[in-house]
């Protein structure tokens, strides 16, 4: 059987660059700032701190050849802050993620590896609650560490996994209709340079607001469930150069659950707090199967103590080698208005 490399699970996981539209919403929607504490303030000058434990549900795929696969030890961080820049303040959104991966092969000895995915983002922020604005995206840089399975016949253990490192610079122009990514493979070399494999895109802004991949995750907290019950954002893919359509679709009505063990400044909580499933969909040629994100929801406009927060986040890992599940642990919330 011929050996296939499954490229970069680690990579895919969080705003995955393989979306696709399943919905037949055509219209643009408002950003706020239901992040904040105060939806109606755009803070001059704010820090925002999350912390997510990331567990693995095992899957049923790569079974053929002996192979099994699992995650552990993960944490997701995030961290938001403002910037200024040319006398207008933007958003400077980070993030990291940090798992083993381990492999085994029937008996053989396992092999764990450590993969990683770390991001920072820089976009414009909303004015206010009454103004529609965007999140424009002004330019991204991703780095990713990532130890994929092959799947076929594999002799040993140390032949299961493909080792990938890479990195992705996006850059868009000024006035939103384009754009430039530029990944670099830092394994492979042409003569003293490392690989580079440069392109430009444009975008259709008619129809669609459009986001960077990066900030996708953030996006969901910013939209009132009401007015975006199904919304659709463009996001370049820089693997497969193409600008694609990313679904997202929120439900009627709120869920409620039990949450305990999260310290939010300070305050270990156990109390029940409302939330929006968010259904945000995957492309069917990668799987099909669709991410899922608990936003917080608001409570009260002028004293919004959630903040929208992501508090759980399932992402199936290609192929149904299973699902990562991201749970808030910790919470800072600080603002200067």
């Amino acid at each position: 059987m011929k050996r296939k490399k499954i490229f970069s699970i680690a990579a895919l996981v969080l705003g995955a660059t393989l979306f696709t539209a399943c919905t037949n919403v055509d219209h643009k929607v408002t950003f706020s700032q239901y992040w904040n504490y105060d939806v109606n303030v755009a803070p001059t000058n704010a820090v925002e701190e999350l912390t997510y434990a990331v567990s693995f549900e095992q899957g049923s795929g790569i079974t053929d050849n002996g192979l099994s696969l699992s995650y552990s030890n993960g944490v997701y961080t995030t961290k938001l802050s403002t910037q200024t820049v040319d006398d207008k303040v933007l958003y400077h959104y980070e993030t990291e993620l940090k798992i083993n991966v381990t492999y085994q092969l029937g008996e053989e000895k396992s092999a764990t590896l450590a993969d990683s995915v770390k991001s920072t983002v820089l976009f414009e922020r909303p004015a206010s609650i009454n103004e529609k604005t965007t999140l424009r995206p002004l330019s991204s840089h991703k780095e990713v560490v990532s130890h994929s399975p092959v799947n076929g016949e594999i002799a040993s253990v140390d032949e299961a996994y493909a080792e990938y490192d890479y990195t992705v610079d996006v850059t868009y122009e000024l006035d939103g209709t384009a754009g430039k990514a530029v990944v670099t493979n830092n394994q492979k070399q042409e003569g003293d340079a490392l690989y580079k494999d440069e392109n430009t895109f444009e975008i259709d802004t008619e129809d669609y607001d459009y986001l960077d991949n990066e900030q996708l995750l953030f996006a969901l907290r910013c939209l009132n469930p009401s007015q975006a019950t199904a919304a659709k954002f463009l996001v370049y893919a820089p693997f497969s150069q193409t600008v694609q359509t990313v679904s997202t679709a929120f439900p009627t009505s709120a869920s409620v659950a039990n949450f305990k063990g999260i310290t939010m400044d300070g305050e270990t909580i156990d109390r029940d707090i409302s939330y929006y499933p968010v259904t945000i969909e995957i492309n069917a040629t990668n799987s099909g199967s669709s991410h899922l994100a608990w936003i917080a929801k608001t409570t009260n406009a002028s004293a919004n103590a959630y903040r929208n927060v992501m508090l759980r986040y399932e992402a199936p890992v290609s192929y149904s080698l299973g699902t990562l599940i991201y749970e808030l642990k910790t919470a800072k919330f600080t603002s200067n208005q």
